[in-house]
């Protein structure tokens, strides 16, 4: 058996601390023996990147997690400082920040809870991964990384969080207020939440909103966005890809998209829904009792497709052009297609 099998053993029956392990796998030959010290929580002059002076990398995953929980188990905001630049920029260079972990030979996975003040915002960056946001309780935002580059900015207003090529888990708490979040490249994932905004981005991925009770404004660059179940107004934008927005309850929404959208919505009185579509069909579904002023407009070869609506007043209609109202108006509602289709039906 090697001396690091030796080492880890012993940590394991409780013969030595994490602490003297520690320092024996940085490169001494028995625990208590001087070795290296890796930086610590409250003095980080670099990413923990675990390489012995004259030897190998610590590789295993045991000892990767014990380098972990000795980094970052005394972990405190007041200690944030900025760190010499990285591969992947952190994306508020005007805010401090601790590093958790950088090795892009491998990745770390840890578990972390912050607690949150009310009203204060939550900024999260992922470079490539998959990103899901979804609702909690209290105060605590929960974080959950599987990522090979992770940190960790707070202040008194906000939480700001960027990680590296892997999965990105958050619990956020009705404490926060405003939620922005991107994924630069990959999916994006925001459900079961509430908040006052939720601005969220995306490339080379797709995007899926459910269940949530705020406004939203989302990009979304080479992927499809899927809204569900959406509380407050929205505001979407896919460019080389789809939109599909179902069972809304808003008095807003504007939808451009250089793909098709579908646009599924129930009674409305009042507000403004807009969709355009720049080489795609659109498809709207609205309730037959709704009063609303609709009109639509197709160039480029397109061509509409109105079902039987209930019209008060239908003041023109041709193969590119529809106006008019239902049950008296009231919300507007505005369809452009450059291109492609636009479909309307009833339900």
């Amino acid at each position: 058996m090697d001396n690091r099998s030796v080492i880890l053993d012993r940590l394991d029956r409780g013969e030595i601390s994490a602490q003297d392990a520690l320092h024996a796998l940085s490169g001494a030959a028995e625990p208590g023996a001087e070795a290296p010290r890796l930086p610590s929580p409250t003095d980080l002059s670099a990413p923990a990147v675990l390489t012995a002076p004259e030897g190998p990398a610590v590789l295993t995953r045991r000892e990767r997690l014990l380098a972990l929980t000795e980094r970052v188990r005394d972990w405190d905001p007041r200690h944030m400082v900025t760190l010499t630049p990285s591969p992947r920029a952190w994306p508020w260079p005007d805010q401090p920040y601790q590093w958790f972990w950088q090795d892009f030979d491998h990745p770390v996975h840890v578990d972390h809870t912050l607690d949150l003040a009310d009203g204060c915002g939550l900024f999260a960056v992922l470079y490539e991964g998959d990103l899901t946001l979804t609702g909690g309780e209290g105060r605590a935002l929960k974080i959950g990384a599987a990522a090979f580059d992770l940190r960790i900015g707070r202040d008194a207003g906000a939480a700001r969080i960027a990680g590296a090529t892997g999965a990105l888990d958050l619990s956020v708490p009705d404490a926060v207020s405003r939620i922005d979040a991107k994924v630069l490249p990959g999916d994006l994932t925001v459900r079961d939440l509430r908040a006052q905004k939720v601005c969220v981005e995306c490339e080379s991925g797709d995007l899926r909103c459910e269940g949530l009770r705020a406004g939203v404004e989302a990009q979304v660059r080479g992927g499809d966005a899927n809204l569900f179940d959406i509380e407050g107004e929205i505001a979407v934008t896919a460019a080389q890809g789809n939109i599909q927005c179902r069972e809304v309850r808003s008095t807003r929404a504007h939808l451009v998209a250089h793909g098709g959208i579908s646009l599924s919505l129930g009674t409305i009185s009042q507000g403004d829904f807009r969709c355009e579509t720049r080489g795609g069909d659109i498809e709207l579904f609205i309730a037959r009792d709704s009063a609303c002023a609709l009109s639509a407009e197709v160039s480029d070869g397109g061509v509409i497709c109105p079902a039987s609506l209930p019209w008060t007043d239908l003041s023109e209609r041709s193969g590119r052009t529809l106006r008019g109202t239902l049950r008296g108006g009231g919300a507007s509602v505005h369809l452009v297609a450059s291109g492609g289709r636009i479909y309307i039906a009833s339900r």
